[in-house]
């Protein structure tokens, strides 16, 4: 055991304390209680080392240094039966008997048996690690070239399945390397000498193909070799991109490959293998070109829809740095310490900006495209002028080597980090350093999110692992670290719509975090400065075998996804391929369709002759159960009416003793009937009684009273004392009187209710027993019925039964002679699946002859396309002649605009020219009118010919208003006159219109002031009204302490006024009155003045509220309210003492003062 190198081991699962143990020879190891058993004959063997053992119920899988998982059973019994995938081996070990254990350990080398063998992977390496479902139906499996494979745990007939995983596939660029199959037989002592290799593609990745370790024996040939060893490999990604319209990362890496991910749906859209090692890579931002440099040149490649193909090279090796434009028309690349800049589509060098005299290790385009910034080891950051071929900036610092530099969208300040673990901000064009801030660590990488709010940076420490530092924009010394990656980061990008952040390292991995504003604001701004954050939550997983990829971690960023554009390159050959398999299919589709249609009518006949078969057996059997259901209701009809009988005999029964009940119960109601009457009169009896004494105590008290007031005059407090103590008991007198008669009234009701509700309840008592048994009458009915129903629905199932045994027996006969019908066409359709098989191989090969053909097409493409290089300086000729054609035009429109110029001189002299025309009209027309006036003067003095006197008058009237000694003055002089009126009338409007505007203001003054004055009032009203309304509701109160008063008068004696002989007005008003409904008629009269007075009031309130403003009759009407009030004031207060102290006529004219108010 010693020499044995053990990788791995596992317990298994079928038998209890016994463990197999993997070695890196291929042997497979029994141990049993901690002690070797034997070596297991179904051993892989030399060359295929056991690299990983998984046990399951199903058996024993182990991962082999072919990139091969080998499924094995394990024997149980004696028999050597396996076990299968829905059995436990558990349960029989355990109930097998002793001697069974000692044969097993006996025929333990053949424990094991090989049922299938499965290449997850056509490269070579070595499956490193096993895990299966808990339901044991999925296997997944990582693999020493970091990829994560799944496929279904399934059993097959012994043999190697050889399969490549069903997602995206790496195309080679050499197209003609045929995969051959893995050596699994032929190997002494193995178990699978008779293999034979089979295809199959039950084999998927479980999120996509992700970077493989490089060759650690050469950087030249393809990755792997024949040994498998593929241990000391880099996993370093080299270059990584991000388009700017399409969700594209673009990442190249050491194991020669591009790959072109989609990071919304987390998939790998296009893999290509190359044969060279790939250092950098740029994407075009329409995401249809890539830009890769190799270690012999640098290729511009076309992203086609499911395959990467190269359309230029040009001469630029060991391209370490590469990057395109903003506008994607030019790109630049590095080889060493120059730096080229080529247009995109002429691939014509720009410009070669020289100047480092170290490598250089960082480019970046500004905004517009019109200069660069550069980077190197040597020391120095440059800042270009592309247009003038020189350096705008320089910044040089001996000894310090630049990994990464950028400038802001403005240009004005550039950004660098270099081994010094500074961060700089140098500012342009005066090369003078601004802002110097200290890292903990060497930062390798910078990016500018596009809303210029966060300044990106990573760290580029070796051995140490690779952090996300992210600093706020304008730089301010605040920063937030996130660690993402086991080693250095190579490569920072941050997506154009400033929601992604990407970041690649040495490890292999490419992880993705999401940039979330804290505030909730979209990212791509240029508002205020807020706080972002990256959200870990959302972070890609790697691309290496040992990262994490979360699903979900990409869909909940905040603000809005950006629109992408949806364009892709497809060949023409690739589109007539795809259209003539849709054809092939559609035509297949067509005959299948056929044969179901034939195969569904003659289902149709056949169902359809049964149908009619049955139809007639289940109406014969309708008419026969048809009888014997008229039998059975003539049987029932019979059974109804006897019971029906039985039914009345019982309910006049039930009368009789109804009747009975009710005749005894009237008795009784009758007797507690006449005992109420009894009881109400001894209540009588009581209330007169507690009457008199009520009399007599008053008698008494009046008496006291008399005597007390004999004796005031002698001693004034002695009495005042002894009135009060006698008051005191008068009142306490009156509260017993009417505690007891309450307590009496009480208790007499309490009784009454009490028997009530006892007899109620008897009587409800026996009502209920009544029912009662009335609804266990017809329940016994229903049993009884339902049993009858039950013991016939139980003879005619036994029927059913019996009659469907028959039915049953011939339909199982008929099936089984259909089941031999179709064992046949089986035997039949397997050996035309056969034949069809045979045809798909022959076609298979076919292709394979055709795919050569297509390789000899492809290198005839390649040399017509160096054909093409002629007709391209053809156009760049005609491209000369159209910028010369372009100086003319530009001539001309120089000349047009010198043209437009004189136009618009000439337009402004037409102008003046009419402005001149209509001063002359005006002049003409103003003499006119003068012509007018004259000839009407004229016409006026030629009347007074026959006097000559008026004649002379009015001609020099004539002469001194129109003739002067010059035309120009007398044309002034109107001129003036027509220019004072126009000046006296726009005065007068002026004036006019400020006293409207004053006017205006007071009458919007007024009607403000009038608004608050009638505002004002009708609050007043309101308040009034209210005190109305409580004056109304003090109104019923009186009036129902008057009726009161008048049921305690009515039930008093006539020795009442005796008792208030020391209310001498009292005393006069009852002997004046006489008789209170006197007394009452009178406050009645006072009350109905007192409302006519409280409606002239509202009638004045409403008038004044209305009609004016100034408030002055408002304090009178209150004083008038307040003595309303203070009036019921008064009657409340008298009615209390009234109610409480005597029951004397004094009381009521107070009351009618008051009811009045």
């Amino acid at each position: 055991m010693e020499t044995h190198v053990f990788l791995a081991h596992a317990w298994l699962k079928q038998r209890d304390d016994y463990l197999v143990a993997g070695s890196a020879a291929g042997d497979l190891m029994l141990f049993h209680g901690g002690e070797f058993v034997t070596r297991l004959s179904a051993s892989p063997g030399p060359g295929k080392a056991v690299h990983s053992l998984t046990a399951t119920t199903k058996g024993l899988l182990c991962g082999l240094s072919d990139n091969t998982v080998a499924m094995f059973s394990v024997i149980l019994s004696d028999s050597g039966d396996a076990t299968s995938p829905n059995t436990h081996s558990e349960e029989e070990a355990g109930s097998s008997p002793v001697p069974q254990e000692d044969h097993f350990l006996e025929d333990a080398a053949e424990i094991l048996t090989l049922q299938r063998l499965i290449r997850v992977d056509t490269g070579a390496g070595y499956v490193a690690t096993i895990a299966v479902s808990p339901n044991e139906d999925v296997i997944v499996v990582t693999t020493s070239n970091t990829q994560l494979l799944t496929f279904p745990y399934q059993i097959h007939t012994s043999g190697v399945h050889s399969s490549a995983p069903a997602t995206v596939p790496v195309v080679d660029e050499s197209a003609s390397v045929a995969v051959s199959a893995a050596n699994v037989g032929g190997v002494p002592g193995a178990a699978t000498s008779d293999a034979t290799v089979t295809q199959s593609e039950d084999v998927e990745y479980v999120v996509t193909s992700f970077h493989q370790p490089s060759d650690p024996s050469t950087n030249n040939g393809p990755p792997g070799g024949a040994n498998g060893g593929v241990a000391g490999g880099l996993l370093h990604v080299t270059g990584m991109d991000v388009c700017v319209r399409k969700p594209l990362l673009v990442t190249c890496g050491l194991d020669r490959t591009v790959r072109v991910w989609n990071y919304i749906d987390r998939t790998c859209e296009v893999a290509k293998r190359f044969n060279e090692e790939a250092f950098s890579v740029a994407c075009h931002p329409s995401g249809l070109h890539l830009l890769v440099g190799f270690a012999d040149k640098l290729r511009l490649l076309n992203i086609l829809m499911d395959d990467i193909r190269s359309f230029k090279e040009l001469p630029v090796k060991a391209c370490r740095e590469c990057q395109f434009s903003t506008g994607g028309h030019l790109f630049m690349a590095v080889n060493g310490n120059t730096i080229q800049v080529f247009s995109l589509f002429t691939g014509e060098l720009v410009a070669t900006p020289r100047g480092h005299n170290g490598k250089v290790r960082s480019l970046f385009w500004n905004a517009d495209d019109s200069s660069i910034v550069s980077a190197g080891l040597d020391g120095a950051v440059y800042h270009w002028d592309l247009d003038e071929a020189k350096r705008e900036a320089e910044f040089v610092q001996k000894g310090v080597s630049y990994y990464s530099a950028l400038c802001n969208r403005e240009g004005t300040a550039i950004y660098a980090v270099g081994g010094d673990r500074l961060l700089k901000e140098i500012e342009v064009p005066s090369s003078q350093l601004t802002k110097e801030f200290l890292c903990d660590a060497t930062l390798g990488q910078l990016v500018l999110s596009g809303s210029q709010r966060l300044l990106f940076g990573a760290g580029a420490e070796p051995d140490r692992p690779g952090a996300i530092r992210a600093f706020k924009f304008p730089l301010t010394g605040e920063s937030t670290e996130f660690q993402c990656l086991s080693a250095p980061v190579t490569r920072l990008r941050v997506s154009f719509d400033d929601q992604f952040l990407f970041a690649a390292g040495e490890d292999g991995a490419v992880c993705i975090f999401e940039v979330r504003d804290k505030e909730g604001r979209p990212t791509r701004t240029t508002g205020k400065d807020g706080e972002i954050s990256l959200s870990a939550a959302s972070v890609g997983g790697g691309f290496a075998g040992g990262s994490s990829y979360h699903h979900d971690g990409l869909g909940g960023h905040g603000g809005s996804m950006a629109t992408f554009s949806e364009e892709i390159l497809v060949t023409k050959s690739d589109l007539e391929e795809k259209n003539t398999l849709m054809l092939e299919l559609k035509n297949k589709v067509d005959e299948l369709m056929l044969h179901n249609e034939y195969q569904l009518r003659l289902k149709d006949m056949t169902y359809n002759e049964n149908l009619k078969d049955l139809t007639e057996k289940f109406t014969h059997e309708i008419e026969l159960e048809k009888n014997k259901y008229e039998l059975l209701r003539e049987d029932k009809n019979d059974i109804e009416m006897e019971y029906e009988e039985k039914i009345k005999q019982l309910e006049e029964h039930h009368l009789q003793q109804m009747q009975e009940t009710e005749a005894a119960y009237q008795q009784k109601n009758m007797k507690e009937v006449e005992r109420y009457q009894e009881v109400l009169t001894q209540r009588e009896a009581q209330c007169l009684h507690w009457k008199s004494e009520q009399q007599r105590l008053v008698t008494t008290h009046d008496k006291y009273v008399a005597d007390v007031t004999e004796d005031f005059e002698q001693r004034l407090n002695e009495d005042r004392q002894l009135r009060m103590q006698m008051e005191e008991e008068k009142d306490e007198l009156g509260r017993e009187y009417r505690e007891t008669v309450a307590q009496v009234e009480a208790d007499v009701d309490e009784e009454i209710e009490t028997l009530k509700k006892k007899y109620e309840d008897k009587l409800q008592a026996e009502r209920e027993a009544t029912l009662r048994f009335k609804g266990e009458n017809g329940i016994m009915k229903k049993k009884f019925s339902a049993l009858q129903k039950d013991i016939e629905d139980q003879r005619d199932q036994i029927k059913l039964l019996l009659e469907k045994e028959k039915e049953l027996i011939e339909a199982i006969k008929q099936l089984e002679k259909e089941i031999q019908a179709l064992k046949r066409e089986i035997r039949a359709r397997d050996e035309t699946i056969g034949e069809k098989e045979k045809r798909i191989y022959d076609l298979k090969k076919k292709n394979q002859e055709l795919e050569k053909f297509k390789f000899v097409l492809d290198y005839k493409i390649k040399e017509l396309k160096r054909a093409i290089e002629p007709r391209e300086n053809e156009i760049a000729d005609m491209k000369a002649q159209i910028k010369e054609m372009d100086q003319e035009l530009e001539l001309f429109h120089k000349s047009n605009a010198q043209l437009d110029v004189l136009i618009g001189e000439q337009r402004q002299r037409i102008n003046a020219l009419q402005k001149a025309i209509a001063g002359h009209r005006q002049i003409l027309s103003d003499q006119q009118t003068s012509m007018r006036r004259f000839r009407c003067d004229l016409h006026e003095c030629v009347r007074h010919l026959q006097s000559p006197k008026e004649l002379a008058l009015q001609v020099a009237q004539l002469y001194n208003k129109y003739v002067t000694t010059d035309d120009g003055p007398s044309a002034g002089s109107g001129g003036d006159v027509e220019a004072e009126i126009q000046l006296e009338y726009a005065r007068q409007k002026q004036y006019l219109e400020k006293s409207v505007h004053v006017l205006k203001r007071k009458y919007a003054a007024d009607a403000q002031e009038h608004q608050r004055e009638n505002l004002r009032a009708t609050s007043d009203n309101m308040l009034l009204i209210r005190e109305i309304n409580d004056i109304r509701s003090a109104l019923l109160a009186a009036k129902n302490n008057l009726q009161m008063e008048r049921a305690t008068m009515a039930t008093a004696s006539l020795g009442t006024s005796a008792m208030n002989q020391e209310k001498t007005h009292g005393s006069r008003t009852l002997a004046v009155g006489g008789d209170p409904d006197v007394l009452v008629a009178r406050q009645r009269t006072e009350i109905d003045e007192l409302r006519r007075a409280v409606k002239a009031l509202e009638d004045k309130l409403v008038s004044g509220s209305t009609t004016s403003r100034s408030g002055e009759v408002f304090p009178r009407q209150r004083t008038e309210i307040d003595e309303l009030r203070r009036a019921v004031k008064a009657l409340e207060d008298k009615l209390v003492s009234g109610s409480t102290t005597s029951r004397s006529g004094e009381v009521f004219p107070p009351i009618g003062r008051a009811v009045d108010g």
